[in-house]
């Protein structure tokens, strides 16, 4: 018989006697020896759990499935981490394997990505925590996910992200003040963007705010723009303002692919 075999026998016998605390420490000592153990790892965790030291067997289960994820052994690490969630506190490193190991559709997966998040926050590692919340949104693509997103990056400094994450919150937006204040967050990261500047300027648009929808447009106007959107854009924000001279011809080239502005052209000669 091994020694590790005795050691276990011994500890099943401590066991049998009422010994806990002196089954544990063969448990422990075999560990020492062979930290690959699973089943003396589990054990040795239960008995901790029993004996009212978590924060042991956490550390027994944590070291447990960093080996086994590390491994690829995915199946038996997701068993581990329930395990070690229930009794203790993975780490965010750890809660952000188990998600990225799940199905896209597993509300596992979102609680361990939420779990991560909390996790790379308390530590202020913007960056885990960007990671955390792509996960998050992912799976529960929210207005608030996103927003949150778009905070935690701008504070990484991930400002393509940021305003990525914020014209995504501002097309779930409830309402026209929340668009508004999304898109003009994503504007600030990404000014040069066309698609950003133009979403941004049509919700100005539409709150009848034209003067800074032409100053959100017009550095790209300058630059020499020739998607027909903005230039509609840009040049209905023109009108608005009465500078019909410059408006014309935008108005005309957007008569011509939408004869529904007809009013627009109409706006033109009047002036």
């Amino acid at each position: 018989m091994s020694d590790i075999s005795k050691r276990i026998e011994r500890a099943e016998k401590n066991l049998q006697k009422g010994k806990p605390e002196a089954a544990l420490a063969e448990y422990l000592e075999i560990l020492d020896e062979e930290p690959e153990n699973e089943a003396v790892c589990h054990t040795a965790a239960d008995l901790c759990v029993s004996l009212a030291r978590n924060s042991e067997a956490a550390r027994l289960l944590g070291g447990l499935f960093d080996r086994q994820f590390s491994a690829g052994e995915s199946a038996r690490a997701a068993v581990t981490y329930k395990k070690l969630a229930r009794i203790g506190k993975p780490t965010g490193n750890q809660s952000f394997q188990f998600a990225e190991s799940l199905a896209k559709n597993s509300k596992d997966a979102l609680r361990a990505y939420q779990a991560a998040l909390q996790s790379y926050l308390e530590k202020s590692s913007h960056s885990e925590a960007v990671a955390a919340l792509g996960g998050i949104v992912r799976l529960e693509p929210t207005f608030e996910n996103y927003r949150k997103l778009g905070d935690v990056a701008s504070d990484a400094g991930h400002n393509a992200t940021a305003s990525h994450a914020y014209i995504a919150a501002g097309d779930l937006a409830a309402n026209d003040v929340a668009k508004l204040g999304m898109y003009e967050r994503a504007w600030k990261f990404a000014p040069d963007v066309l698609d950003t500047s133009l979403k941004y300027a049509q919700a100005l648009l539409e709150q009848n705010n034209a003067a800074a929808a032409v100053d959100v447009l017009a550095p790209i106007a300058q630059a020499g723009f020739a998607d027909p959107a903005s230039r509609a854009v840009y040049g209905k924000a023109l009108l608005m303002c009465v500078r019909a001279q410059q408006a014309a011809p935008m108005v005309w080239e957007t008569y011509q692919h939408d004869p529904s502005t007809v009013a627009d052209v109409a706006e033109v000669i009047r002036l």
